[in-house]
């Protein structure tokens, strides 16, 4: 993927910095948790 590609998709993203997997662990432990327990992710 050439770098004006890589501009490209971040400019149309929510999350412009990209994912890391400190943000992956960090929403999966809040799921685990009993503060997570009301989080259904349904609209």
């Amino acid at each position: 993927m050439s770098a004006e590609d890589e501009a490209m998709l971040a400019q149309n993203q929510c999350m412009p910095d990209g994912l890391q997997p400190e943000d992956v662990a960090t929403m999966v432990l809040f799921r685990a948790s009993d503060d997570g327990k009301m989080c259904t992710a349904q609209e």
